[in-house]
């Protein structure tokens, strides 16, 4: 796959997944491609902030594995959207209980739907 085809497929994914968040957490959501590109997994985990939501995808036919991240306060702010809240005040800073995490679970295989639709 070149450049531009996979920097098409994640711009594709960006506008799915917004329409996703918005409509699963019921407020205004915008997601954006910031760039494509491949690096280590060294070098990618050094720029991510901590803590963070990792969820390590295979992508077949692909081989290896890929990480999907989003930063735990964004994951905070979505659970208290999808368990009724406002989505604002002060977010904890711990892990995720069995409860949260289920729900996230289930936010992200919409996300990862859309993922596989846009590469399709």
């Amino acid at each position: 796959m070149s450049v531009v085809t996979g920097l098409a497929a994640a711009e594709t994914f960006a506008r799915h997944f917004t329409t996703t968040l918005s409509t699963a957490l019921r407020a205004v959501s915008h997601v954006q491609v910031r760039s494509v590109g491949q690096m280590t997994y060294d070098e990618y985990v050094r720029e991510i902030p901590n803590p963070s939501y990792l969820a390590i995808l295979t992508l077949e036919p692909l081989s290896g594995s890929s990480v999907f991240h989003i930063p735990l306060p964004i994951v905070m702010t979505a659970i208290d959207r999808l368990l009724g809240g406002a989505g604002s005040g002060a977010l904890p800073e711990r892990p995720l209980t069995d409860i949260e995490d289920g729900l996230v679970k289930g936010l992200m295989a919409r996300i990862l739907h859309e993922l596989a639709y846009s590469f399709e």
